[in-house]
């Protein structure tokens, strides 16, 4: 009886963070926010693999899932189903956001954590103005962060049960994610860098073999598939990846790379504005938890977890990829923090300090999320679509190159038989 009314108590709460999450985007999930270019380039391969044409981008510029393709098939088989939309293509993110929600609520889950707790800290997740984003992009990184936070749950459950199998799945997303986003990299590092320390602190090498076995397959099998796909060959795919990373050919020296990476946070999280509180908030939460090495061993192992995929980061993306990245290693920060209110060596002064910096974090938070949905709420895409159909008189000629497109205001919307694509050009 009692079990029963426990399930009906968890099952409310996630309606309830569920019901919270659909208000919070889906109102204006295609009337808010810029249409980025990159939007453009990976619904294009979606839409093309949607009608049978394969992974290819026939739109301005290029990219945009070619080499990683489960996104455009992920996004092109709603296109399929539902049609090709803006709408459609910003609630495939949205889909991985509730993945990500439903993730962390399981992990939180799994530590037996306070229900108020859990529930405060899925709110902070929720209202954080990076995942805000993250989730209604029509980009892939909200299917990382979904199989990433997947990863850190059988991190958990593994920690738990200590079941190979977990550690096997672990793997099995690891190799995945690479074919999402090259960010995937980190991922498969990271993973792999804490099973070799498991296998041997454990002298077990079951754990090594285990994340092996789940991650090297999958790996090459999707590999073999990009460059059947791609029409390219291992050098060529490889000279691709890497001017995403820190071995871009470029004048900086590896020095010069790393600290241009940290610079790119401050870049982007400058000692200025609202945005500062954000990493200050993550930064306080990281280094504290590495302060429970006797304490709590699960809080001490997120901490560092979250520390190690920080350093790899740096060492391995160049500064833009190194940007995005910042998406992954902040999730560390919300279970750590429901962990370290839930724990009872976590004193009522210091659980006193954490609600306060969890309330301005949410205050602050929220104050952009009100900016964006005031500064940039206007006509839904299809609205505005009817309006402009008599002006669009010319198509651009799909098979531009030369990248000379501008951000807002010049997007435009151009009709294609018997669907909407979206495109950002440059106003004539």
């Amino acid at each position: 009886m009692e079990k029963s009314k426990s399930n009906i108590s968890i099952l409310w709460n996630y309606i309830f963070i569920l019901a919270i999450f659909f208000l919070l985007h889906l109102p204006f999930l295609d009337s808010v926010r810029r249409i980025i270019i990159d939007e453009n380039w990976y619904s294009n391969v979606a839409y093309n693999f949607s009608e049978g044409k394969g992974f290819i981008n026939t739109n301005v510029g290029s990219g945009g899932g070619t080499i990683s393709f489960l996104y455009p098939i992920i996004e092109g088989f709603f296109f399929y189903l539902f049609g090709t939309s803006l709408f459609t293509a910003r609630f495939v993110s949205l889909i991985s956001g509730i993945l990500s929600v439903m993730g962390i609520l399981k992990i939180l889950g799994s530590y037996r954590i306070d229900t108020k707790i859990k529930c405060f800290a899925v709110l902070l997740l929720m209202f954080s103005y990076n995942y805000f984003l993250v989730f209604r992009f029509a980009r892939p990184e909200g299917w990382v962060c979904a199989f990433f936070v997947l990863m850190v749950y059988f991190h958990v459950r593994y920690k738990m049960e200590s079941r190979i199998s977990y550690i096997f799945f672990q793997g099995l997303l690891a190799g995945s994610s690479f074919f999402i986003h090259p960010w995937g990299t980190a991922f498969i590092i990271l993973f792999g860098i804490y099973s070799l320390y498991l296998s041997v602190t454990r002298k077990d090498y079951r754990i090594l073999a285990g994340y092996a076995a789940g991650a090297v397959p999958v790996f090459i099998i999707l590999l073999g598939i990009t460059m059947a796909l791609n029409k390219l060959n291992l050098e060529s795919l490889i000279l691709i990846f890497s001017d995403r990373t820190i071995a871009s050919e470029n004048n900086a020296g590896f020095i010069g790379k790393i600290i241009g990476n940290l610079e790119s946070i401050f870049e982007r999280y400058g000692l200025k504005g609202g945005r500062t509180f954000i990493i200050i908030f993550h930064a306080l939460i990281s280094v504290y938890g590495l302060s429970f090495f006797r304490k709590n061993k699960n809080v001490f192992t997120l901490s560092a977890l979250q520390i190690l995929l920080l350093l790899v980061s740096v060492l391995v993306f160049s500064g833009g990829g190194m940007e995005f990245m910042l998406h992954f290693i902040f999730i560390f920060t919300f279970i750590n923090f429901a962990l370290i209110l839930n724990d009872k060596n976590t004193g009522k002064k210091m659980k006193a300090a954490g609600y306060i910096l969890g309330i301005i974090f949410f205050i602050n938070n929220a104050a952009g999320i009100v900016s964006i949905e005031v500064k940039e709420h206007g006509d839904s895409f299809g609205t505005i679509s009817k309006k402009n159909r008599s002006a669009v008189t010319k198509i651009f000629d799909s098979n531009r190159t030369d990248g000379n497109v501008v951000p807002l205001p010049g997007v435009r919307i151009l009709q294609y038989e018997h669907y909407v694509e979206f495109r950002q050009v440059q106003r004539s």
